[in-house]
């Protein structure tokens, strides 16, 4: 069973004890009707007449709604989720795709592995799921992803007007000019319990390591998004417009300081905002992120609103040596950045002011003096034993 969960954070900013409440909303399976449920029995990325099912083959039935060499028809009409399993006897082993491209998804369906080794798809340098406007819901679980690549989102595209739920996904080897791991182009973007890793946006321009959002929602819980790059900006994530909700999210050792390629410029080793966008991380992990210009950890735009609640951010390096250069842990270019809550006891960060921006610094009253947040101006790191001590302000309740 699947259920897909949204869980938006809604912090509330007062020098008393900061409240945070989040709502989750649940869509119950009753609402949909499970029609047609295919049973994957076959590695082989063929069309072929051979009595064998295979996931190509059950996704063209799925989204023609007709029978198709050996699966049978999909079913259609409002409500309608016709659903893709695999067979125990292919618990943990790898679906390779060939020389037929993508698997496009055209049609509602849910795809989920209920045994106890996942299957692997494996893109072999293609691109693994396209999921186009008509697709309305597309659902996966308890899969891994490998070694895709396209120009947009080398496992996943994600369309405008498509809701894309992720649970107990891996996504680790993708590639792609931008959007590693996933593009999303106007959708919505769910991610559950999930690991994006090692998966990188190679272009001169490339942005988003492991995600890359041009517009749309985008919604991560629990996951881990580590070790990804890209030469331009957004190490890990990459958004332009739209909103991104993150809690108890990590984001640790993403880089934009040349491993996937010349740096150009460089910004937001964790996460790069670029346009006009709404930011929420509560109870997350920014940690040991590394930019070759600015903005180790987060990098904030002008027009756009960063919030940080309750988390680490630690470890961070902005490598960059001119004067407008640096903010180990964040860089803001003019836009608004709150942060409140956490518990920063030894985790202090350094914070680079860019033009015309505003700061919202507040601290839990009630809690012990030793939680403080630590601020430096135009540094590159933000340990306080490289920033400097003289170079700090603290801020505390």
């Amino acid at each position: 069973m699947f259920i897909k969960s949204i869980i938006k954070p809604k912090p509330h900013f007062s020098l008393s004890r900061q409240s945070f409440r989040r709502q989750l909303v649940c869509e119950s399976l009753e609402r949909r009707i499970v029609l047609t449920s295919y049973i994957v029995d076959t590695l082989d990325d063929s069309n072929a007449a051979d009595g064998m099912i295979s996931l190509r083959e059950a996704i063209s039935a799925a989204n023609s709604n007709a029978a198709f060499v050996d699966a049978p028809a999909g079913q259609s009409g409002p409500g309608v989720l016709d659903s893709i399993r695999f067979a125990p006897s292919l618990s943990g082993q790898v679906i390779t795709l060939g020389n037929l491209g993508a698997l496009t998804i055209t049609d509602s369906l849910e795809i989920a592995d209920n045994n106890s080794l996942p299957i692997i798809v494996d893109g072999n340098q293609s691109q693994i799921f396209n999921v186009a406007p008509s697709a309305s819901e597309f659902l996966i679980s308890n899969l891994n992803l490998r070694n895709g690549n396209a120009a947009q989102g080398g496992a996943i595209y994600v369309d405008s007007s498509v809701s894309v739920s992720l649970a107990r996904v891996t996504l680790q080897n993708n590639s792609a000019d931008d959007g590693g791991a996933i593009y999303n182009n106007g959708g919505s973007l769910n991610i559950l319990n999930s690991n994006l890793s090692s998966n990188v946006a190679n272009a001169t321009s490339g942005s988003g390591g492991a995600i890359f959002s041009a517009s749309g929602t985008v919604t991560i819980v629990s996951s881990q998004i580590s070790a990804n790059s890209a030469a331009r900006a957004g190490g890990g994530i990459e958004i332009v417009d739209g909103t991104l909700s993150m809690l108890r999210t990590s984001l640790v050792r993403n880089d934009v300081n040349g491993i996937a390629g010349t740096a150009n410029p460089g910004n937001g080793g964790g996460l790069h905002v670029t346009g006009n966008a709404t930011i929420t991380i509560a109870r997350g992990l920014i940690v040991s992120n590394t930019a070759a210009s600015e903005g180790g950890g987060l990098w904030n735009q002008a027009g756009s609103t960063l919030t940080v609640h309750d988390s680490v951010i630690f470890g961070n390096e902005a490598f960059g040596n001119d004067a407008t250069n640096g903010g180990g842990g964040i860089f803001n270019n003019g836009g608004v950045v709150n942060v409140t809550g956490g518990n920063y006891d030894q985790q202090q960060f350094c914070l680079r002011h860019g033009r015309f921006g505003r700061w919202n610094l507040q601290w839990q009253s009630s809690w012990p003096r030793r939680h403080s947040v630590w601020v430096a101006v135009g540094q590159r790191c933000n340990y306080q034993r490289q920033c400097g001590q003289s170079r700090w302000r603290r801020y505390r309740s």
